[in-house]
């Protein structure tokens, strides 16, 4: 089963995180906080692989998909402010030529925001720098912008 986890409570989990960034195909959906142009998986080259890890260890909510303890993506990076996070980073783990598939994006979407809900419980906000369109994540409220889409816990 996969589990979104903090790679930060598991001894050994960052590394294997790292490690997975920079040697295995991933589709990187959001870089920098900005959604990435080219969604097809592919082994990151050294400048990218440098650039995923780094975004990944400085962000200030981390989680990597995990099944019985070994990282396997996707990779999860968001920065906080207050009651609020914003996604920086996101990959999924895919085979090589591999497009970012719709139902796939929504289901590691509602994943996210369900384990984001239960572990850290002060985020009230999230924004991600795509729309959201289509996908309904239950206890949160979508409002689009011009930057992407924002969901806000219920009350």
């Amino acid at each position: 089963m996969l589990f979104p986890t903090d790679p930060t409570t598991r001894p050994g989990l960052m590394t294997e995180t790292l490690s997975l960034l920079s040697s295995k195909p991933q589709i990187v959906a959001v870089l920098d906080g900005n959604a990435h142009e080219n969604q097809i998986a592919a082994l990151p080259d050294r400048t990218l692989a440098i650039e995923l890890c780094r975004q990944f260890e400085s962000a200030s909510i981390k989680r990597v998909g995990s099944s019985r303890g070994a990282a396997i993506g996707p990779v999860w990076a968001f920065d906080t402010a207050e009651d609020s996070a914003e996604l920086k980073l996101c990959t999924l783990p895919g085979a090589a030529g591999e497009p970012l598939d719709k139902a796939r994006w929504a289901n590691e979407v509602q994943t996210i925001v369900m384990n984001i809900e239960f572990e850290e419980r002060a985020i009230r906000e999230l924004r991600f720098p795509v729309r959201l369109e289509g996908i309904e994540c239950q206890g949160w409220e979508r409002r689009d912008d011009h930057k992407g889409s924002i969901l806000r816990r219920r009350s």
